[in-house]
């Protein structure tokens, strides 16, 4: 399989780009092949292909096919001039290529010193890892028994809130109870106030009463005794031993004030 690159010589040397856009000389190749004491020829197999074979380097052996058989002509002669380089440029392709060789060596050592490094990280991270997976084990051994001791006190807690729900509750209930006694009681305080008003006042039209049936009973009484003073002074009519007994009555029965007010004050003090 062939691969499309681009080709240039300068000073002995093919130069060796990966594409046109890449072949300013202010821009390093990607490989440089020394021409002087390198054999070009034409490959028996392929009129359009062109073989370079130099004896001095390992492994070079390389096969340029052209687009044509004339591209091929052309290539053959422009390698062959390239191959008149002077003595200077060929060792200045050893140097190059020296140089190319060692920078390889430095960048494979860096590689190497990169991967080193590289593992060496690893190795302190796993580390690392394990210990913290270390730490966070007995962290869980001594987070475990405060998860369990904090299980029960938010257990405990829960319990405390619903007998403080329940105390608050019958607190209330008791609180309406004691609002409804002293409901209840303030209606019968007004109850028994006003069953005093009535009692007072059934007291004192009792009392009205009872005066009115005294004063006609004393106006009777009066009437009975002035008959009998009438009947008994028609009886004994000069007798003066009597007419102190009769004054004595007369002036008894000419007070009849005195009499009522002495027998409604005793009235009030019986109902009292």
């Amino acid at each position: 399989r062939w691969r499309k690159y681009y080709f240039a010589t300068k000073d002995g040397f093919l130069l060796w780009y990966v594409s046109r856009a890449y072949s300013g000389f202010d821009r390093p190749p990607r490989a440089i092949l020394p021409l002087n004491g390198c054999f070009v020829e034409i490959s028996s197999d392929n009129p359009c292909v062109l073989e370079l074979i130099h004896p001095d380097i390992k492994q070079f052996h390389v096969f340029l096919k052209a687009k044509s058989r004339d591209d091929a002509s052309k290539w053959l002669e422009a390698l062959k001039t390239a191959k008149k380089a002077s003595w200077e440029n060929a060792n200045l392709g050893a140097a190059m290529v020296e140089a190319l060789e060692m920078k390889g060596s430095a960048i494979q050592e860096e590689k190497l010193e990169a991967v080193k490094l590289l593992e060496k990280k690893a190795a302190e991270i796993n580390k690392a890892n394990k210990d913290r997976m270390k730490i966070l084990e007995r962290e869980r051994k001594l987070i475990a028994p405060l998860e369990e001791k904090l299980e029960r006190t938010d257990a405990a807690v829960n319990v405390y809130l619903q007998e403080k729900n329940e105390i608050e509750e019958a607190i209330k209930a008791e609180e309406e109870a004691q609002k409804r006694i002293a409901q209840s009681k303030l209606a019968l305080q007004n109850k028994l106030r006003m069953a005093a008003m009535a009692l007072r006042r059934l007291e004192t039209a009792l009392s009205y009463e009872l005066n009115e049936v005294e004063a006609k009973h004393y106006h009777r009484v009066s009437g009975m005794n002035h008959r009998l003073h009438s009947k008994f002074n028609n009886t004994f009519p000069k007798q003066g031993n009597k007419k102190g007994r009769s004054s004595t009555l007369k002036s008894f029965n000419s007070n009849p004030e005195k009499k009522s007010q002495h027998m409604t004050i005793n009235s009030q003090n019986s109902t009292s």
